[in-house]
């Protein structure tokens, strides 16, 4: 329903008119007859969603961000079905309308302009249960309404505020995140908060302790909270550490980022639960899962099946999930951020050395034609008088030095050009190679042939004298009846 038919609808003109006006048809005679005109809605989405998170949510103040449909599915199979759930924190009921409508539910809220959207929500789907008007971290509530079924829709009665003593099985909750208080020591005595009081600019963990002490023995709370909840330190960091020393910290769901309407900020699920049997937490990371929706990022079905299925089966999966003793925990110093549990980095490839060196040649080539063109505009620069042009002109000698290189340099660099230009002509012609090992080996042939027919009357001559010699030896040792020696005309010894 677009945001003219509602105030249609309610009988205004100006959105600022819608709080009142609606309160007015929800708990009046004609309550019935305007539910009616809702009628063929989607009975999963909140009809005021869009108008409310438009025109009257409170985002620097009161940090009201509409929770996404698919998270809200996901806190709510997480946490199981339940004859009675709180929502805490509940604004316009999206938590509660995306559960189970069967039992009991409570919802508390402390934004006077959202509980009438929240009434009208609980009332037109038929929930029983009642909301309040409730400060969460005070714990005082103002009014409050019970929702009882009449017909297919629920009647809304004003009643007296009390102090809720019920113990709740489901808890879910999407507070304002890090929202800032005057003075948390002032709570140290409430019995809520035994874990430990928050500073006063990160009130996050004092919701959750209120949820701890109205859960049930047997009871799971599922809470929406930013990462700074994980790893900041001080009185946060004790505050962590009682909780998993009391062994009620379950699981720890990191989401993508960019799911809110008017927010980027990354959140991650908590999961608490008492009298748990297992110490160790479920670290998971499912920042990386989802599809792009416009500007948002959005679980799919297959993201919830498979976070779900994770923490079902308490599974490790690589660069998804881990899970993690109490004694690693207290390792990392209770610092619960989720990369410290779960490594999602993919190395690269280790590129081939040819690929490198060329990547190498290309930047250098691209600096050489950077500096090049650098030194040409410089060329057509002028000094303003002939000191400061002789200083422009010695410059730029001196980066023309730098852009060619050292003298032995340019000489290596043109012995490679003239390699790199025999083989591009060698790899062009077909059969080159062959033929230059061909005419190679003939050359070779040729030079040795000659070599030999040079040097063989220098071998003769050689000989001759040799010869000469033996002859000379053998006469001077007049031996008679002796062999005698004598040389041959073609350079042979005989006797």
């Amino acid at each position: 329903m677009t945001a003219n038919n509602i105030n249609k609808a309610l009988g205004i003109t100006e959105s600022y008119q819608m709080p009142e006006a609606l309160m007015r048809k929800i708990t009046g005679p004609e309550s019935v007859a305007f539910f009616d005109l809702f009628q063929g809605e989607d009975q999963k989405t909140d009809y005021f969603r869009d108008y409310f998170q438009e025109n009257q949510s409170n985002r620097d103040k009161m940090k009201q961000d509409y929770t996404p449909d698919p998270v809200c599915k996901l806190v709510n199979i997480l946490s199981g079905d339940s004859n009675n759930c709180l929502d805490l924190c509940s604004g316009t009921g999206a938590l509660t309308v995306s559960s189970s409508w069967d039992g009991f539910h409570r919802c508390e809220e402390i934004s006077k302009r959202a509980i009438p959207v929240l009434l009208f929500n609980l009332a037109i789907r038929g929930i029983e249960g009642e909301v309040a008007s409730r400060d969460t971290i005070s714990g005082e509530t103002s009014e409050m309404w019970r929702l009882e079924r009449f017909g297919k829709y629920s009647q809304i009665i004003p009643t007296d505020p009390t102090q809720d003593q019920r113990k709740y099985d489901k808890i879910i909750s999407n507070p304002p995140y890090s929202m800032k208080i005057k003075d948390a020591k002032v709570y140290e005595s409430d019995p809520r908060f035994s874990y430990g009081i928050t500073p006063n600019g990160f009130s996050d963990f004092l919701f959750v302790e209120d949820a701890i002490s109205r859960l049930s023995d047997t009871g799971t709370a599922v809470f929406i909270l930013p990462h700074g909840v994980l790893f900041r330190g001080n009185r946060e960091e004790g505050i962590r550490k009682a909780l998993l020393n009391e062994n009620l910290i379950d699981s720890i769901i990191g989401l993508p980022d960019h799911m809110f309407l008017n927010t980027g900020i990354p959140v991650f699920l908590m999961i608490l639960k008492k009298n748990r049997e297992s110490k160790d937490v479920l670290f998971l990371d499912a920042s990386n899962e989802f599809e792009k929706d416009g500007g948002q990022n959005v679980l799919r079905t297959e993201d919830i099946e498979k976070i779900t299925d994770t923490v079902k089966n308490r599974r490790e999966i690589q660069r998804y999930s881990h899970m993690a003793s109490l004694e690693e925990i207290e390792e990392n110093g209770f610092n619960l951020n989720i990369p410290r549990y779960v490594d999602t980095y993919i190395p690269e490839p280790v590129k081939h050395l040819d690929q490198v060196f060329k990547e190498i040649a290309e930047i250098e080539s691209d600096i050489r034609k950077t500096s090049l063109s650098l030194y040409h505009q410089m060329e057509d620069m002028t000094g303003t008088d002939t000191e400061s042009d002789l200083q422009l002109r010695r410059a730029l000698k001196i980066f023309k030095e730098i852009i060619d290189g050292p003298e032995e340099q340019k000489e290596m660099q043109a012995e490679r050009d003239r390699g790199n230009i025999e083989s591009s002509v060698r790899e062009d012609l077909p059969g080159r190679n062959k033929l230059d090992r061909a005419l190679s080996n003939e050359r070779a042939n040729r030079n040795h042939k000659e070599s030999r027919t040079n040097r063989e009357p220098e071998c003769r001559d050689r000989s001759k004298d040799r010869n000469r010699s033996l002859v000379s030896a053998f006469d001077s040792r007049q031996i008679p009846g002796q062999i005698s020696f004598k040389i041959s005309d073609d350079n042979q010894l005989t006797s």
